[in-house]
């Protein structure tokens, strides 16, 4: 998401802090690179037209023109772009934001109801897809849902089109699996959704869970113990409430969990390693 649905998402490791969409970052204890990536996949839409409804068939109309920009922006073909990224940069780990599954249905005008859904697009396995055709080693080490939607009504009238759309909000790690297991391990995947959470109310009445989450796994090179980590903060709704943001309240789930013994990043300045074990970054974007 981008404009009013700007991103904070963040993949971190030994205390790197990463400013733009795509980077890899090289870590050298003098046995060789370890290369770590983070990418915004970005889901193929704002949500603009969702947000801005204020009536029943203005919402219905945003359902119909949200799954009209995602199959505008080609997912299939974006991922196959972002597995030459990948491939490009060749990282040990990969923190990816927003891979989203879409699927329609038809929508029976008489009953108002959905039928069964069909999917039309599914990020992550594309680009499972894309990696695999094109050689590279590299597999979903964990992942974890955010926000989810059922098959919603979307209606333009009084021509149409009439269908359901529904869908799925996730992020993910992958790993190579090509490196000497005696040099580097991937191990204990873990992922929650945040408890802070954002509540989307429609103009149909209809309220939906907003949530956010993270996804990690502890990694060692060269004998050296460390924690990687993906996230994808609140970025919908940032006013403080009783002193704090949503994506504050998040961020401090992160600090106190996952990324317990952490580090502060400087916007433009790099970083500072922490002391213990797992270190974390940023990628404010």
């Amino acid at each position: 998401m981008k404009k009013r649905l700007r991103q904070l998402a963040s993949s971190v490791a030994f205390g790197a802090c990463l400013h733009t969409a795509a980077v890899a970052q090289l870590f050298s204890n003098g046995k060789g690179d370890l290369r770590v990536m983070t990418y915004n996949a970005n889901e193929g839409t704002d949500l603009l037209e969702v947000q801005a409804a204020t009536n029943p068939g203005e919402f219905l109309a945003a359902v119909v023109q949200t799954i009209t920009q995602v199959r505008a922006t080609d997912p299939p073909a974006r991922m196959q772009a972002l597995a030459k990224q990948i491939i490009a940069a060749s990282p040990d780990l990969v923190g990816l934001q927003e891979l989203d599954q879409w699927a329609t249905a038809p929508l029976d005008l008489s009953t108002f109801s959905c039928g069964a859904t069909t999917i039309e697009f599914d990020m992550l396995q594309e680009l499972q897809d894309a990696l695999r055709v094109q050689g590279a080693p590299y597999t979903v080490a964990v992942k974890q849902q955010q926000y989810a939607f059922p098959p919603i009504p979307g209606a333009i009238f009084p021509s149409g089109p009439f269908l359901c759309v529904q869908m799925s909000n996730q992020i993910a790690i992958l790993a190579r699996t090509d490196p000497d297991s005696s040099k580097f391990q991937v191990t204990n995947p873990q992922s929650a959704q945040y408890a802070a959470a954002l509540l989307f109310q429609t103009p149909t009445g209809a309220v939906f869970p907003f949530p956010r989450a993270w996804a990690s796994v502890d990694a060692s090179f060269h004998g050296k113990s460390f924690r990687f980590i993906t996230t994808h903060l609140e970025s919908v709704d940032t006013t403080p409430r009783i002193g704090f943001s949503i994506r504050e309240v998040q961020g401090a789930e992160l600090r106190s969990g996952p990324a317990k013994y952490f580090v502060t990043c400087s916007p433009c300045h790099g970083f500072q390693f922490a002391s213990g074990p797992i270190a974390s970054g940023c990628n404010l974007r």
